[in-house]
C-alpha cells in the first residue's frame, strides 16, 4: 500500500507542477543557477547537493535508512544528486530543522511525526496512547483519505512533503523499577514517570495511573538512579542509548504508540525539479522506507535483548486492560469543537487504522 500511495502522490504532484509555477527553493543545485532546469531528453544533467538533517543517532535504524535514501537517489540519478545525512542533531533540534524546511532553508528532515505535532496538532492522534494496536494500523491511518487534509496543509501551508510514507522504527514501551502485569497494578504502583513535553501523552498516562514529570533525556539516567522517577517510556533504542537498563529492573512491552520514521522534503524544491528527478527522489524515498521496514524490527529486538542481558526482567502484561482503560480519555479528545482532535471522530480513526475508512 505504501508503494501505491507514493505513486499516487507522485502523479498528483507532477500534475500540480504542470499547472502551477511554484517558486524555486533557495538552495541552488551544484553547478547551475537554475534549479528548475529542464531535461528534455530525460537525462540527469543538472547536479544537486542537498542536506538531510536528523536528531537520530548515527547508528539508529532510521538514520541507516536515511543513508540508504542518499545511496539510492545517487544511484537512480547517475550521481547527479548528492544527499549528505547529518545525524545526532548536527544541524539543530527536530523542531528547528522542521521549521528550516518550512522557511525554505533546508532540503530534507528525517524524523517521526514531528511536522504533524508542530503544524497540524489536530491530526496528532496518529500517536495517541493505546489508540492503535499494530504498525499496520498506524500506516493504514496515515495513508488513508482521513489524512488527506493533513498532508495538504503540510505541503501547501508549511512547504513540507512526504512521498515515501513511514518506516518501522519501533514501538514505544515501558522500562521501570517497579513491576506490573495489568493497568490495575500499574495504577496501584503510583509510579512517577518521565515523559517528554507532549501534553496529550502526559494526560493519557496520568489518566492510566502514573504521575508524569518532564525530564530531559540527558538527565534521565541519574533521575532513575536516585529515584526521582521510577519509570520511563520510549523505543528500546532510546532506553538503551542512555543505558536505562543499568538503573531499571523490569521491561514491559506495552506497545502503547508506534514510533514511525519518515523523510520530509522541501515541497518547493520538489516542485522545482524536472519530472525524472521527481520520480527518482520519490522512488528512493519509498525504497528507503521499505529498507527500514526490513531492518527496523530486528534492530528493535536487539535493543530489547540489551536490556535483558543487563539483568532486566521481561514482564508479560495484559495489554487489553490498558487499551480498555485508555479509551474514555481518547474518546474525549475527539468529542467537541474544543477537543484536541476535533477534525474527526474516534470511530473514524479506528476505521482508518483497520483500512475501512471512507469519506
Amino acid at each position: 500500500m505504501k508503494r501505491i500511495l507514493s505513486l499516487v502522490l507522485c502523479l498528483a504532484m507532477l500534475l500540480a507542477v504542470g499547472c502551477t509555477s511554484a517558486p524555486p527553493a533557495e538552495t541552488k543545485p551544484a553547478g547551475t543557477n537554475d534549479p528548475a532546469a529542464s531535461n528534455p531528453d530525460g537525462g540527469f544533467d543538472t547536479k544537486y547537493e542537498w542536506s538531510l538533517a536528523t536528531t537520530y543517532a548515527s547508528g539508529d535504524s532510521a538514520t541507516l535508512a536515511y543513508k540508504k535514501f542518499a545511496e539510492l537517489v545517487d544511484e537512480k540519478t547517475g550521481g547527479a544528486v548528492k544527499v549528505t545525512v547529518f545525524s545526532d542533531g548536527a544541524l539543530g533540534g527536530e523542531n528547528d530543522t522542521i521549521q528550516a524546511i518550512s522557511a525554505n532553508e533546508l532540503e530534507f528532515v528525517g524524523s517521526g511525526t514531528g511536522p504533524v505535532f508542530l503544524y497540524t496538532p489536530e491530526y496528532s492522534f496518529l500517536m495517541g496512547v493505546f489508540l492503535f494496536d499494530t504498525y499496520e494500523e498506524y500506516t493504514n491511518c496515515w495513508e488513508s483519505s482521513l489524512m488527506d487534509d493533513c498532508r495538504d496543509i503540510l505541503a501547501k501551508d508549511y512547504n513540507i512533503a512526504n512521498m515515501g510514507g513511514f518506516g518501522y522504527r519501533g514501538y514505544r514501551n515501558y522500562i521501570a523499577g517497579k513491576k506490573f502485569t495489568n493497568q490495575q497494578e500499574f495504577a496501584a504502583a503510583k509510579m512517577t514517570m518521565r515523559m517528554n513535553s507532549n501534553p496529550n501523552w502526559m494526560e493519557s498516562w496520568n489518566n492510566l495511573g502514573s504521575t508524569c514529570v518532564t525530564i530531559a533525556l540527558g538527565e534521565l539516567y541519574s533521575a532513575m538512579q536516585n529515584g526521582t522517577v521510577q519509570a520511563a517510556e520510549g523505543p528500546w533504542t532510546q532506553s538503551t542509548s542512555i543505558a536505562l537498563q543499568e538503573v531499571s529492573k523490569y521491561v514491559m512491552e506495552t506497545k502503547h504508540t508506534f514510533e514511525g520514521a519518515a523523510i520530509w522534503m522541501n515541497q518547493k524544491l520538489y516542485d522545482s525539479l524536472p519530472a525524472n528527478y521527481q520520480e527518482a527522489v520519490t522512488a528512493a524515498m519509498t525504497e528507503a522506507m521499505d529498507y527500514l521496514d526490513e531492518i527496523g524490527p530486528e534492530m528493535d529486538k536487539k535493543e530489547l535483548q540489551k536490556c535483558l542481558d543487563a539483568g532486566c526482567e521481561l514482564v508479560e502484561i495484559d495489554r487489553d486492560s490498558f487499551v480498555k482503560a485508555a479509551e474514555p480519555y481518547l474518546r474525549s479528545c475527539f468529542d467537541s469543537l474544543d477537543s484536541l482532535w476535533n477534525v474527526t471522530t474516534y470511530d473514524d480513526v479506528k476505521a482508518a487504522g483497520a483500512g475501512n475508512y471512507k469519506k
